[in-house]
């Protein structure tokens, strides 16, 4: 996809392999065949003559963005692009300067725009960097060229002069969909803005700048943080934000007009990523620490380059790519290693090779053709131009590593960066996960995370996902149906153990559509323990999971009144509308010594701890107006907030009183127990497309969420008190509770649930000895009752 103007002509090589584009026919033109509205260029069609406007830019005349068969270059479709020139009359200059300039990125995004709908290849297209800045995405759908939105600054009161000569896509809001920081602001997936560091609503005024960063610096996070330097004077010219809300984590102030360069990149043994700029010293983002103040200046580079980074050697650290102005001189770029005593602190750079009759691009940036994990070995490859410009060069690390890593090209956001390197002013890849040394043992375990690659062509399926065994009854040959897609079921795996053929299973025939009958032994099911996984093996290494459940014999039964608070009496409503807390001064009990612990199926307890904790060391609360400091709710908001739980309404307030749809409380277990549901299908009838499938698909696979009549989830209707606590008892190993704490809450379906949290001390009453089971929950309410159990369950010590 490309964007061109009127009369773009596509020219074949003859036999020669040669073009001339004044005496060739062009195979195909898009537009008028007698145009030529690009700047410098002779027109064909008419004596050659010159258009004498700003050389290689697009004064006037209709311009379009081009889909071109990649196999022919012929045009497959191509509609008017959605930023002229003349859509502003204003571009701050009189050569088309401004005007033209342009960023790209691809990035995954709803199909057709729709809510909900699968995440698709999408083209970011943006137009203008300083006053005026526009931006679109389009997808290819059925070779026709769709445009899902379209984006103008100026319509958003969110500032000027905000965007970055490049741009990073990234799932910033963990939805599943990818977001574009275009600079000091981000887009949402669907075109909306979603953060502006502006100086409002807790940013920090930054505004355009040179260079950008967004990765996951922070061992067990998920959060994208975005580093970039900005070109303007202090305070605040070099930022470190949150991706999810674009709030500082960090400012610096550097004395000059133009912070041209900066870095995030992990190049100490120390946990979390270090950041620099050319005019700053470098500080590691989880301590603080200044590393080093001999940092690189604009075409200096020192002990800490501020150009190129890249995975070269056999470690789990970042190493650089720089090299010398190559418009002043002949030198190579070279491959370098920042070395740090932690002990000491002491730092050196030493070179690892030099590209000996290779040039670096673009003076002082001193950039690579491309720098990219392309082959496979997870470190990174260099393409460089050598020095006659006759020829490319890819150079590839000969260092052996004891460390085995899915190839980076494997996650989405690390392949997203490498798309945009070289989309205006260059920079490097990043990914959405966090490598560093301090998690060397977890690598060397392979515990990474795992990437969602799927192949592109029909994979095989098996149905149900979940077999689930009753525990009261005799335990019979289950049937699962396997629909090969022209597959070939290889083996049946539990772990790295093979299933044994007519012993543990057996195979019937494949029927006419493609589907193939496979029984599950009783024999073998009965060795089996909860939360076991049998893994189908298919050939071109495709794999589907089953999941062994064995369940509770007695029935869920859904409150008596699911659409609307229950309200016995006033005083209850009164009690349960807003407050989860007690009304009365009286302390709760303390819990009994056998306190809670997770599920060891539903995630991992120490890892969770870990992530927790880093998240409310690095990242800034959100400050809700309609949260007051002295709320019974606002410390609870307050590291929800934090942790990445709740993000608050469109307008920035909490809505605190609003009351929580099952999809919403959903969600924010998934958020809190930081459970992945990336690639979930659906399960329930009535979820397929809703925005929250993906979430409540993945609880129900755990067994942490059940559906009401008819395989309905009723992911819209709102959740009662005690749906709210049976969904959170089923994260839990609960001891028996002491005999029932609350009056109302004999005989209820859900009593079991409400006595043991209440007996771990997670969910307290509302007044007088009662709980309001079937009273629905707020938005407060949810937050307390999900940090309390964090706080409990992981030992955190918050202060709540």
């Amino acid at each position: 996809m490309v964007k061109v103007a009127d009369g773009t002509r596509v020219y074949l090589p003859k036999e020669d392999g040669t073009i001339d584009d004044l005496t060739d026919e062009p195979a195909y033109v898009i537009g008028d065949p007698n145009a030529v509205w690009v700047g410098g260029l002779q027109n064909p069609a008419n004596n050659n003559e010159i258009n004498n406007t700003a050389l290689g830019r697009v004064a006037s005349g209709p311009e379009y963005i081009a889909v071109f068969n990649g196999e022919t270059g012929e045009p497959i479709d191509y509609v008017e692009y959605f930023a002229p020139y003349n859509i502003n009359p204003n571009w701050g200059d009189n050569n088309n300067n401004r005007s033209d300039r342009f960023n790209a990125a691809v990035a995954y995004m709803p199909k057709n725009g729709e809510p909900g709908a699968e995440p698709y290849p999408t083209v970011i297209e943006v137009r203008g960097h300083y006053g005026p800045h526009f931006a679109a995405a389009y997808q290819l759908i059925d070779k026709k060229i769709v445009k899902i939105w379209e984006f103008r600054l100026a319509e958003w009161n969110a500032g000027t002069n905000q965007g970055n000569h490049n741009l990073q896509a990234a799932d910033l809001d963990f939805d599943g969909y990818y977001e574009i920081v275009l600079g000091a602001l981000a887009l949402d997936h669907d075109g909306s803005l979603l953060w502006s560091t502006n100086g409002t609503r807790g940013t920090a005024a930054a505004g355009h700048g040179d260079a950008l960063h967004a990765a996951a610096m922070l061992p067990d996070s998920d959060e994208i943080f975005v580093m970039s330097p900005h070109e303007h004077g202090p305070p605040n010219n070099v930022t470190l934000i949150r991706g999810s809300t674009g709030q500082p984590v960090w400012t610096y102030s550097a004395n000059v007009g133009d912070v041209g360069r900066g870095m995030a990149a992990n190049v100490t043994p120390l946990p979390g990523y270090e950041v620099w700029a050319s005019r700053t010293p470098m500080y590691n983002i989880i301590t603080g620490e200044v590393i080093t103040t001999d940092v690189g200046g604009i075409g200096v580079m020192n002990k800490a380059p501020i150009n190129f980074i890249l995975y070269w050697d056999g470690d789990l650290l970042s190493e650089f790519f720089d090299g010398p102005d190559n418009y002043a001189t002949s030198e190579p770029p070279s491959i370098t290693k920042f070395m740090y005593d932690v002990a000491t602190g002491e730092s050196e750079l030493v070179t690892l090779q030099s590209l000996s009759g290779a040039y670096s691009n673009n003076g002082t940036k001193a950039n690579p053709g491309l720098i990219a994990d392309i082959f496979g070995d997870w470190r990174e490859e260099v393409l460089v131009r050598t020095a006659d410009d006759k020829h490319l060069r890819i150079y590839t690390t000969d260092i052996p590593t004891d460390h085995v890593i899915y190839t980076l090209m494997h996650d989405p956001t690390y392949r997203m960066s490498a798309n945009s390197q070289n989309s205006a002013y260059n920079q490097p890849t990043h990914l959405g996960f966090y490598l560093g040394e301090d998690i060397r043992d977890q690598v060397e375990a392979r515990q990474l995370p795992v990437s969602n690659i799927f192949y592109t062509v029909e994979s095989a399926a098996v149905s149900p996902s979940t077999i689930s065994i009753r525990t009261d009854r005799e335990i019979t040959d289950v049937s699962v149906t396997v629909t090969l897609n022209g597959r070939t079921l290889e083996a049946i795996k539990k772990g790295d153990t093979v299933l044994a053929p007519d012993t543990d299973y057996v195979l019937g025939e494949v029927a006419a559509d493609g589907k193939l009958s496979v029984t599950i032994k009783s024999e073998y099911l009965a060795s089996l323990k909860n939360g076991d996984v049998l893994t189908f093996v298919f050939d071109m290494g495709q794999c589907a999971s089953v999941i062994i459940k064995f369940v509770d014999p007695a029935p869920y039964t859904p409150p008596t009144s699911p659409t609307s608070p229950v309200t016995p009496d006033e005083d209850e409503d009164e009690g349960a509308a807003d407050e989860e807390e007690p009304v009365t001064d009286e302390e709760p009990e303390d819990p009994v010594s056998d306190k809670p612990a997770l599920q060891a199926t539903v995630t991992d307890a120490e890892r969770l701890k870990t992530k927790v904790r880093n998240a409310l060391l690095a990242a800034s609360p959100i400050r809700f107006p309609d949260v007051t400091e002295t709320h019974w709710a606002s410390k609870a908001i307050k590291y929800a907030s934090q942790i990445g739980i709740v993000q608050g309404v469109p307008s920035g307030e909490f809505r605190g009183t609003d009351h929580v749809t099952r999809a919403q409380f959903a969600t924010m277990i998934v958020r809190a127990l930081g459970i992945d549901p990336t690639g979930k299908a659906g399960f329930f009838t009535d979820t397929n497309g809703h925005w929250a499938e993906a979430c409540i698909s993945a609880l129900h696979q755990l067994g942490i969420v059940q559906g009401t009549d008819g395989g309905k989830f009723e992911p819209d209707r709102v959740i009662s008190r005690a749906e709210m606590s049976a969904i959170l008892a089923r994260t839990l190993d609960l001891s028996a509770s002491d005999g029932p704490r609350f009056t109302d809450t004999s005989g209820h379906w859900a009593a079991e649930a409400v006595d043991q949290l209440s007996h771990a001390g997670i969910v307290l009453g509302v007044s007088e000895g009662r709980f309001a089971p079937d009273a629905t929950a707020t938005r407060y309410e949810a937050a307390m009752i999900i940090v309390r159990m964090l706080d409990i369950v992981l030992d955190l010590g918050l202060d709540l």
